[in-house]
């Protein structure tokens, strides 16, 4: 014996409800099984794509910018980025003298990693770029530079 809401619609032929179900519209609002597998298989395809692309840009977090002047007309910008197992570190002075010699040393967390020295360029300016491995914590880079010529000391740290 079949239910009334089982039997066919006059105006369409179709039976509003399926042969177990004894609601109205029973499971047919529900996709079926094979489609609902393939949006589940495309959801997890998406969120590993997206894991997988951002994981490069995550690596490389927001860099530690310190600024400062020097004992003379001098500026120094400083500047280290945490890049996985690295820091990426850049130290930039500006001076207004080209062709003098500054010699550098810098540290991290006390321990020398750069001790050499720079020419200013014809702007004046000068960079040294390093890279030290990543210790856990906070890490410390110090830096002092001595322009040889003038006697102007640069000092300077960043922590990262």
């Amino acid at each position: 014996m079949t239910s009334r809401c089982c039997q066919p619609c006059p105006a369409t032929k179709v039976p509003l409800c399926g042969p177990t179900s004894k609601s109205t519209l029973g499971g047919a609002m529900q996709p079926p099984r094979g489609r609902r597998t393939g949006v589940r298989a495309l959801c997890v395809l998406a969120v590993v794509s997206l894991a997988v692309l951002a994981r490069p840009a995550a690596a490389l977090e927001v860099a530690s910018v310190r600024h400062g002047t020097c004992s003379g007309a001098s500026l120094w910008t400083q500047r280290v980025v945490r890049d996985g197992r690295l820091l990426r570190v850049r130290l930039a002075v500006r001076s207004d003298r080209a062709g003098q010699r500054w010699n550098i040393f810098m540290d991290h967390n006390g321990t020398g990693f750069f001790a050499g020295y720079r020419i200013s360029r014809v702007d004046g300016s000068w960079v040294v770029r390093r890279r030290v491995r990543n210790l856990a914590g906070i890490d410390t880079i110090r830096f002092g530079a001595h322009n040889v010529v003038t006697g102007e000391t640069c000092r300077g740290r960043t922590a990262a």
